[in-house]
């Protein structure tokens, strides 16, 4: 007859089972910035009920002062092109016109995109996106505004398309979105040192302070990904469809509402966003949609020291169990 197992046994067993509940990803926080649009009287009807039509947000990313900046792809009339340094509590952005004037040997004569984003120290790194034609990387001095340096290009063979930018560690990465991989540079020449692939393409990109990265992935329930590049893998992921859609999901629990963007008149309504922007900061990614004017605010899995005393407190009385029962049969 097999043995009951004992109360300290399953005490482990339940106190690992809260240290796994207390990881969970969690929707916490939306700030707004809708109203910069649907508030302008200066624009039309249309313009205002489909803001993606006036301002995309693009890149997200934390300079070491704690600012948070984005980026604003140019709309279809290719008027904005501006990057927006955001106050979160008052939704109110401190715009700065970005030229992005190309380096002398890119072959074409107009302004670029800027999508992806990254800090390093007190410097943002601009991912420009030019479609078929390729990709410049350059940098952006929030002191200077008026400077922008432009450091390289990457042409479609090496990535194509431009999405997300990370700096961490001395490398800069760079997501490319068509390619479904992530590059590893040298941030002064744009040298290839690493490439990684996923199974999808991939979006945004942001750097957790540890080494790794969260990797933003699409289509199907779009995902963000917990990445190692010294493990070569994924070590957690994020289901967004689960944080966004549906009366069961986070975002309902947070607004009461049904998440559905509709971004231009021509698409259906979108029941979870894209995650074309990624930052982080804090044990939170801040998350955005270029198709929607909000900034998602995810918990992330930040373990605290009570955290680690319940997990090891667990293991510690598995360990025992096990050791005893061991003992046990030896002396039988």
């Amino acid at each position: 007859m097999a043995r009951l197992r004992s109360p300290g046994f399953w005490l482990g067993i339940a106190l690992l089972a809260l240290v796994t509940r207390a990881h969970a990803y969690s929707l916490i926080a939306i700030h707004d910035f809708r109203h910069l649009v649907t508030g302008n009287e200066a624009l039309t009807d249309e313009q205002r009920q489909y803001p993606a039509l006036v301002f995309e947000f693009e890149g997200l990313a934390f300079t070491e002062d704690g600012s948070l900046w984005a980026s604003i792809a140019a709309d279809p009339d290719g008027s904005s092109r501006e990057l927006w340094k955001l106050d979160l509590q008052s939704r109110t952005v401190e715009s700065h016109p970005h030229p992005g004037e190309l380096l002398p040997s890119f072959p074409l004569s107009q302004y670029g995109n800027p999508v992806g984003l990254a800090s390093m120290g007190s410097q943002l790194i601009v991912g420009h996106n030019f479609k078929s034609f390729g990709n410049l990387i350059g940098s952006f001095d929030p002191a200077n505004p008026s400077a922008w340096n432009p450091m390289f290009s990457l042409d479609t063979a090496t990535c194509d398309e431009v999405e997300g930018l990370a700096y961490s560690g001395g490398k800069l990465y760079a997501s490319c979105q068509n390619d479904g991989k992530v590059l590893e540079m040298d941030p002064a020449s744009g040298a290839v040192s690493r490439t990684f692939g996923f199974q999808n393409q991939v979006l945004g990109l942001a750097e957790t302070g540890d080494g790794r990265l969260v990797v933003g992935t699409y289509p199907g329930d779009r995902e963000l990904l917990i990445f190692d590049p010294s493990g070569l893998r994924p070590t957690e992921s994020i289901n967004i469809h689960n944080l966004f859609a549906g009366a069961g999901s986070a975002y309902h629990a947070l607004t009461g509402e049904l998440y559905s963007v509709q971004v231009v008149p021509s698409e259906s309504p979108r029941t979870r966003p894209d995650p074309d922007g990624l930052a982080y900061w804090n044990g939170t990614i801040y998350m955005s949609f270029d198709g929607d004017l909000r900034v998602f605010e995810i918990a992330t899995a930040v373990p605290e020291l009570k955290t680690w005393t319940m997990l090891l407190t667990g293991l510690g009385l598995i360990g025992l169990v096990v050791r005893r029962r061991t003992t046990s049969r030896l002396a039988e």
